[in-house]
């Protein structure tokens, strides 16, 4: 790779929960840093909905709103961008799709707004420098930068979602804290409020001391280069490819984006030769299914904002499971009549579990592929299951398609928070990363977002890495370079 123009004290590749906030107190540290962001800037909407004008504002331009698909299946090997733009990207391996957000904020841009802090038993997996009493000031620390609570709305969708849990006799519900931000104190309506995204918070935050962001700016190869590192980046505004140095490099380009350039580093580029075998292992997909309730009698709020304000909350056996009804953000699109109809006379239910699933993505050179599905955690999909039937009968729903988009019988499952594959370890033997979000062999290269959870944590995986995000950041920025010949 040639040399680099300029050298930054750290270079954070991506923008979501872990890069925002690596940025953040890195620059707050006093270090010069550079964030990298693929997707465009966002900050000037409502929650995740564009102004007037912007693609995606009306139907015949939804499709504006992709960012592109991905196929990597034993039968198709594709890619087709949409718009580097856009907000959504869709992988479809083998068994499993994952549904992720390309944008300044990264998946605070469509997330459900639900901050809710994983049990204490789920960091027995971790290695034991982390623990959940020392994890505690780094979940009240992301709280109150987000402005998480709780909001004593009554909608008709909470309404009925808790009519229905009573009537499933599962339990009482369970209001979670929400990162949402209204200038009326008073609002209990969640039309009021608007979400709080890290381009309202941490960003300007990081920005504010002098970080520097560049939006649709994609990483396309890292190596190590003279005590430091190299990147590689494709400024797609530009359309021209530009080479940058660091001390620090920081990998939060989500799961799938950081295993990328961590695979293709290692098998391609043979820039990173000494990522071991734990490379790829522990991936999961956090127990994610949805459910479409059909016929519901009345107006549920479905296209309304996707937040969740109550929740079905379960311990079963030694698995988590939350269960909770969301709409879909579709005001902005002109439906037909019939399709809004039955939009606003159907339920969409939304679970995850800390289901056992340990899959291994592998990469053939250009992509990556995950051959694992729904049979390999079949115990947590078949609780939630039984969760979801019995809410349906409460809901009064004449059909309920449960495992949407592909149904109850399919080996296929949907997610929207991927997970692992760079797993934090004690060593190279079972991680990539050790507790700080150094990646073993490469001093001077971090990770930190998704990719380095052990395991599923059942509950929405944002402040999970938010707050280790918060713990590491001291640890990155008190790095010490080492020499050229030591790397």
């Amino acid at each position: 790779m040639p040399s680099a123009e300029h050298t930054w004290d750290a270079v954070v590749v991506g923008s979501g929960f872990g890069g925002s906030i690596t940025a953040a107190r890195l620059a707050q540290s006093g270090l010069r840093v550079l964030i990298l962001e693929r997707g465009g800037w966002w900050h000037n909407m409502p929650g995740t909905l564009p102004p007037p004008g912007s693609p995606g504002r009306r139907s015949k331009n939804a499709l504006r709103m992709l960012r592109g698909v991905h196929w990597a299946t034993p039968h198709v090997a594709r890619t087709v961008t949409v718009a580097h733009g856009g907000l959504y990207e869709l992988h479809q391996f083998d068994k499993i799709s994952c549904l992720v957000a390309s944008g300044v904020g990264g998946g605070s841009l469509v997330y459900t707004d639900m901050q809710v802090r994983p049990p204490d038993a789920y960091f027995a997996a971790y290695p034991p420098e982390i623990t959940a009493a020392e994890m505690s000031p780094h979940f009240d620390s992301v709280k109150r930068m987000l402005g998480a609570a709780p909001i004593a709305d009554r909608s008709p969708r909470r309404e009925a979602f808790e009519k229905a849990l009573a009537m499933a006799d599962l339990g009482p519900p369970h209001h979670p804290d929400l990162a949402l931000h209204s200038d009326a104190p008073t609002a209990t309506d969640p039309k009021a409020f608007t979400r709080s995204t890290l381009d309202r918070n941490y960003l300007p935050l990081a920005t504010g001391c002098g970080a520097e962001l560049r939006a649709l700016s994609e990483v396309t190869a890292i190596g190590p280069h003279e005590g430091g590192w190299q990147i590689r980046y494709r400024d797609h505004a530009a359309r021209r490819t530009y080479v940058e140095s660091t001390t620090r490099l920081v990998l939060a380009a989500g799961t799938l984006g950081t295993l990328r350039l961590l695979f293709a580093g290692r098998d391609r580029h043979r820039t990173l030769p000494r990522l071991g075998r734990a490379l790829g292992s522990r991936f999961n997909p956090n127990g994610d299914m949805a459910t479409l309730l059909a016929g519901t009698p009345k107006d549920r709020g479905t296209r309304t904002e996707p937040t969740v304000t109550a929740l079905l909350h379960r311990t079963l056996a030694e698995h988590t499971a939350i269960t909770g009804a969301f709409g879909l953000p579709l005001n902005q699109f002109e439906l037909p009549k019939a399709a809004a109809r039955a939009i606003d006379r159907g339920t969409i239910l939304f679970s995850m579990g800390s289901g056992t699933m340990s899959a291994q993505v592998a990469f053939d050179g250009h992509r990556l592929h995950i051959p694992e599905g729904r049979a390999d955690d079949a115990h947590i999909y078949h609780e939630l299951e039984n969760d979801v039937v019995r809410l349906a009968r409460g809901y009064g729903a004449k059909r309920i398609f449960v495992n949407a988009p592909f149904g109850a019988r399919s080996d296929r499952a949907f997610t929207v928070h991927p997970l692992g594959g760079a797993s934090i370890g004690t060593s190279p033997a079972d991680g990539v990363v050790d507790h700080t979000g150094a990646v073993f062999g490469h001093p001077g290269l971090f990770i930190a977002d998704g990719s380095i959870l052990p395991c599923a944590p059942g509950t929405p995986p944002s402040m999970t890495i938010a707050a280790l995000a918060e713990r590491q950041s001291s640890f990155i920025a008190g790095y010490q370079p080492t020499s050229r010949k030591e790397q």
